[in-house]
């Protein structure tokens, strides 16, 4: 376990997303991630010590009943259980705050090779999904209150990212209808063409998310990250935040990307065969072959919540703001909402039965 140390205070440092920086929220000292240099990253840096107070134990987890592999440590902060999954990497002490990095899930082939920071803060994400959830006219008051989105956490996704080059082959048949008058006589000709197409496209960094505790259709939806902000992978970006290594290797979901590319290989040659009335594809060969590879972080908050015995789970986009969930409904605020329709709708009727009387 370690830690990034405030040089001028010694109180633990966290990045900050409005300033691009590591920040001592005491003191106010910053530090610069990008013209740290190696040695002055490992000066910032506190290693808890290795003693027995860290043990490990396997428990069962209620929602699926799969066996996980529990690992605990002490917060050197404050003395308190930290208790981590084995593909932790970054989390935070539920007593004092201290935020923690599980340097070994961060080396070696656990080490990513790009990340994309956080673009704004707890608060920031707290104001955006208040908004979200007030826009829903029978959303429960109470799923908006501070309670619950005290629970918002900011956690940084395992992805990897690929390249493809595809060939796609496609064959079709396919018409164009022709309208000619002679006399009083119109002829309607119909020709048809046999479709012959050959395309070859590649694709960048289309991204795959190796985590099992994230949803895949949300994290897909939870799509597009800009790659323009994406920078070399340094610890410091995850310090106050929670991340997870990948439970999926390159390989286990290189299928997956694959099926995407082939898609819009698909489309893409698809669409040269404009200007037809028909077209029936006959055959299609998609060939995707990967070029490359790599593992990434992408940031998203997220908000676990119960209400009347259901759960919800929403999230936003750590860098867009996007929102993908879905909110609860009040019955109460329904019940109030249907019957406000149906009375304003009644009185309606009453005024023009009124005004069809005195006329």
């Amino acid at each position: 376990m370690i830690n990034y140390k405030c040089p001028q205070c010694g109180a633990y440092m966290i990045y900050n997303p409005a300033k691009k920086c590591l920040i001592c929220e005491y003191c106010g000292k910053t530090e610069d991630i990008k013209v740290l240099s190696a040695e002055e990253q490992a000066e910032l840096l506190q290693e808890a010590e290795a003693s027995s107070e860290v043990w490990e134990e396997t428990v069962t987890e209620e929602t699926n009943g799969e066996q996980v592999m529990m690992r605990h440590y002490i917060c050197k902060n404050c003395g308190a259980e930290i208790m981590t999954d084995e593909n932790t990497a970054a989390t935070m002490c539920g007593f004092c705050g201290n935020p923690t990095l599980i340097e070994d899930r961060l080396s070696g082939e656990t080490r990513p090779a790009k990340v994309i920071p956080f673009s704004f803060s707890r608060e920031e994400a707290i104001e955006k999904f208040r908004a979200w959830t007030k826009k829903g006219k029978l959303t429960p008051s109470v799923f908006s209150s501070s309670a619950s989105l005290d629970k918002v956490t900011g956690l940084y996704v395992p992805y990897w990212i690929y390249d493809f080059d595809v060939d796609a082959q496609m064959q079709a048949t396919a018409t164009r209808v022709r309208h000619q008058r002679k006399g009083q006589y119109e002829y309607i000709y119909t020709d048809h063409f046999a479709l012959d197409r050959g395309v070859e496209v590649g694709y960048e960094r289309i991204p795959a998310d190796a985590s099992k505790k994230m949803p895949d259709d949300v994290m897909d939806r939870l799509e597009p990250f800009d790659y323009k902000e994406m920078v070399a992978f340094e610890m410091p970006y995850l310090s106050g935040f929670q991340a997870d290594k990948y439970d999926y290797k390159g390989e286990e979901l290189e299928s997956r990307a694959a099926a995407r590319a082939s898609s819009y290989a698909e489309t893409a040659t698809r669409n040269t065969m404009n200007g037809y009335a028909t077209v029936n594809v006959v055959h299609k060969n998609i060939r995707p072959k990967r070029t490359k590879m790599e593992y990434t972080m992408f940031p998203a908050w997220i908000v676990n919540y119960t209400y009347q015995g259901k759960s919800y789970f929403v999230t936003m986009n750590g860098q867009t703001g996007k929102i993908v969930g879905k909110r609860p409904t009040s019955v109460a605020r329904a019940i109030g909402w249907f019957a406000g329709v149906y009375a304003g709708s009644f009185a309606i009727v009453l005024l023009i039965l009124a005004a069809m009387m005195m006329g």
